[in-house]
C-alpha cells in the first residue's frame, strides 16, 4: 500500500501503482472514553469543555469533538498502522476537509467526503513522489488535475481525468535526456507536428499536447 508511481505507461492511460485507500473506521465500539456527556450520559463535548479522546477495541484512537455520542466536528482519529486523519467529522464519518498521513509517509490534505478523497485536494507519495493536486471524486482523480510522476516535476500530466485516468485534453511532458532543451508552450523552439488523435508534439523537446 502506497508503493511509488511508476512512469506514465504510453500503451495505456492505466497507472500501475495503487495509492493507499481510505481507511475505513474501525466498528464504533468504545473501550475507554475521557470527556464531557449530556444529560442521557452520550458523549458530547463543546469548545468550552475541550475536546474529548476515544479508545477503541481495535486498538484505535480519537481525539476531538463529540455530539450526541459520535464523532462530529474537529477531531484527529489514529489506526494502528500508523495512518491518521486531522480533520473535519460528520455524524461518525470523515466529511469535509482534511489530512490524511498513512505509515509510508503519503499525505493527502484538501477535501474529503465519507472517507475518500472528493473535491480539491493534494496527495504526495512517499519521499515525495508520486504528487497529484487537483480534483477528485469518490478516492479517484477525477476532473481537472496535474499529476508530477518525479521528485524534481520533470514529467507530469497537467489535464483532465476520468477514475484515475488520463481522459480528455491535456498535456504530457517528459524529462529530457541529457543536453536536450524541454520545449514549453508557446516557445518559439516549438517544432510542432501532427499525433494521433490531434495533439501537438515537440520534435526538439518532449511535450505532447492533445
Amino acid at each position: 500500500k502506497g508503493r511509488a508511481e511508476m512512469a506514465p505507461n504510453e500503451q495505456s492511460d492505466a497507472f500501475a501503482f495503487p495509492e493507499p485507500l481510505e481507511p475505513a473506521l474501525a466498528a464504533f465500539i468504545i473501550e475507554s472514553y475521557n470527556g464531557e456527556r449530556d444529560e442521557s450520559g452520550r458523549y458530547e463535548t463543546t469548545e468550552e469543555t475541550g475536546p474529548g479522546a476515544a479508545k477503541f477495541t481495535s486498538g484505535n484512537y480519537y481525539k476531538g469533538h463529540f455530539s450526541m455520542g459520535m464523532m462530529h466536528g474537529k477531531g484527529k482519529y489514529m489506526w494502528v498502522d500508523g495512518t491518521s486523519y486531522e480533520g473535519d467529522f460528520r455524524w461518525n464519518s470523515l466529511d469535509g476537509e482534511g489530512a490524511f498521513r498513512w505509515a509510508d509517509g503519503s499525505t493527502y490534505t484538501g477535501g474529503v467526503k465519507q472517507g475518500f478523497r472528493h473535491g480539491s485536494g493534494s496527495f504526495v507519495g512517499p519521499g515525495g513522489s508520486p504528487s497529484y493536486t487537483g480534483e477528485w471524486a469518490g478516492g479517484k482523480r477525477h476532473g481537472s488535475g496535474t499529476l508530477w510522476y518525479d521528485k524534481d516535476k520533470d514529467t507530469f500530466y497537467e489535464g483532465e481525468w476520468l477514475e484515475n485516468r488520463r481522459h480528455g485534453h491535456g498535456r504530457m511532458r517528459y524529462k529530457p535526456r541529457s543536453g536536450m532543451m524541454v520545449a514549453s508552450q508557446g516557445s518559439p523552439r516549438l517544432a510542432k507536428k501532427k499525433m494521433v488523435g490531434g495533439g501537438k508534439g515537440a520534435q526538439e523537446g518532449n511535450l505532447y499536447e492533445g
